[in-house]
């Protein structure tokens, strides 16, 4: 199962701190499956606490990410 959220701009240092610190709160309460952040447009990867957490942008994943 995926634990995902969704901001559409994470260049802001507050938005990004925001939605990773909700994912790795997830992470810890229901174990296993995959953490992601949707936006608009930024395409990474973040390791917070231990926890792995995929950034893709939103039409990405709904066109070809396996979830």
């Amino acid at each position: 199962m995926c634990r995902k959220t969704l901001a559409a701009d994470i260049s802001n240092a507050e938005t990004i701190e925001r939605e990773t610190r909700a994912l790795v709160e997830a992470g810890r309460i229901v174990k296993g499956g995959a953490l992601l952040l949707l936006n608009l447009s930024e395409e990474s990867s973040i390791t917070r606490d231990g926890f792995t957490i995929e950034v893709l942008p939103a039409w990405k994943w709904l066109l070809d990410y396996n979830a």
